[in-house]
């Protein structure tokens, strides 16, 4: 097994790397755990290894940088968390993904994790298969990512150049704030997406062990039926039979193969709803405006971004069934949601760093008003300052701190609903106990209007 020096070693002067391959820095204390993993990926990446949480920071500024990090949780001087809360804190290393590996597998340990910026876990010891899977599938979204991000920035660019040229431009614009926002949310989705993978993997990995167990007795079955229909049942095909039944513990199989079917299923029905959410959101959408379901529209917007108020809120939504179909373009109210759902998020994570003990609840209501149709996005954080107030919908006003906010949502959201559907867009605050947002949109769009 090679040292983490030796792995870099394999790069030429230029910091280039000699074969155009993923790499993946391994960093465990292990050495035994160190040689499996490096063994294990070495066929089909460039395999850096770390025996220390202090090496791997080392190998992780170089350039070019790992594009998968497999960390220990626990190590001698810095442990896993550690070593993440340096990768994130440093902004040369804080887009590279990490999977932990760990023997632990509480919920607080994974919420921790996850929490910090991790994008999976590895439990020992390890399944090669499942390890494979896991690295690929994060390798995968490390690219998509990337190319959300190259795209974000072009469109970006074309966007600012024509914003006062033509309507055009616009759409353009808001097209761009809806993947920049799919670019951001996109760590949270693969996450909701491998929690289902894994136990749909895990149930079909049961299944196949049960079916090489039981196949054995198809052919002491097939013994028996030969030796009655013969008109005799010799003892040594009975007791042979009864020998593999006993081995096999049926039993067991009877009991569980069916609930692994049931939670297989499941599994496959929960990523069925997000991919599909996922597609239905990132859709340009029309150019004109139909009559649509906003409530679908509210349960699609929740699912996408439940990884930004997930471990800082419960949201719920109450909506109405007697909402009509509404004239808009959906596409543009679902950005518009999206951004209050995660300014909502935001605000409930601030209050709760004054007060840990402060309940965290978004809701999410519809509502018919008349001839209007009303969306509310109502939060439990510490409301909006009266000196904020007046400037919430101005361009470019943020108090979200440097990189978290550029200060344009909620004036593209202004624009959405009160200049392109002929809306309203205010809040209603109280200080120490939250805000909520009301979108008020006129039911149809002909007509002189509400």
């Amino acid at each position: 097994m090679k040292s983490a020096q030796d792995g870099l070693d394999r790069m030429d002067t230029d910091g280039s790397v000699a074969v155009a391959r993923a790499i993946i820095l391994v960093v465990d204390d292990d050495t035994e755990n160190l040689g499996v993993l490096d063994g294990l990926l070495r066929q089909d990446y460039e395999v850096l290894i770390a025996p220390s949480g202090e090496r791997a920071l080392a190998i992780a500024a170089r350039v070019p940088k790992p594009d998968l990090i497999l960390l220990d949780v626990l190590m001698p001087g810095l442990d896993g968390y550690d070593v993440l809360a340096h990768l994130r804190g440093n902004p040369a290393t804080s887009g590279i993904p990490v999977i932990f590996v760990t023997g632990l597998d509480s919920i607080e340990d994974e919420k921790r994790g996850l929490g910090l910026g991790a994008m999976d876990y590895i439990t020992k010891p390890y399944h090669p298969p499942i390890v494979l899977a896991r690295v690929r599938t994060q390798l995968e979204l490390k690219r998509a990512r990337d190319w959300l991000t190259d795209q974000n920035t072009f469109l970006e660019a074309e966007v600012a150049r024509r914003v006062q040229e033509s309507e055009q431009a616009q759409l353009q614009l808001l097209q761009s704030e809806k993947l920049a926002a799919m670019g951001q949310l996109a760590a949270g989705i693969a996450h909701e997406i491998n929690t289902p993978t894994q136990y749909v993997h895990n149930n079909v990995q049961f299944l196949k062990d049960a079916f090489d167990q039981l196949l054995p007795l198809c052919s002491e079955f097939r013994r028996l039926l030969e030796s009655v229909k013969a008109g005799a049942a010799p003892l040594e095909v009975v007791e042979a039979l009864a020998a593999a039944i006993a081995k096999h513990d049926t039993a067991f199989f009877e009991q569980e193969v069916p609930g692994a079917l049931a939670q297989t299923l499941e599994g496959l029905e929960r990523l069925g709803a997000i991919v599909c959410s996922m597609k239905q959101f990132a859709h340009p959408g029309s150019t004109t405006m139909s009559a649509t379901d906003l409530n679908q529209a509210m349960l699609t917007t929740a699912m996408v971004s439940k990884n930004e108020w997930k471990y800082v809120a419960e949201l719920k939504t109450d909506l109405d069934p007697g909402l009509p179909l509404v004239e808009c373009l959906i596409s543009e109210i679902e950005q518009v949601v999206l951004n209050l759902i995660i300014n909502a998020a935001h605000a409930i994570t601030e209050a709760k760093e004054i007060d840990p003990q402060r309940t965290g609840l978004i809701t999410v209501s519809t509502r018919q008003n008349g001839p209007w149709a009303e969306i509310r996005v109502a939060d439990t954080a510490m409301g909006i300052p009266p000196e904020v107030q007046p400037k919430v919908f101005d361009p470019f006003f943020t108090t979200k701190g440097v990189g978290k906010g550029s200060g344009q949502g909620l004036a593209i959201s202004h624009r959405i609903v009160v200049e392109r559907h002929k809306g309203q867009l205010y809040f209603e605050t109280q200080p120490g106990r939250g805000t909520a947002f009301v979108i008020r949109l006129p039911i149809t769009q002909g007509g002189d209007g509400p």
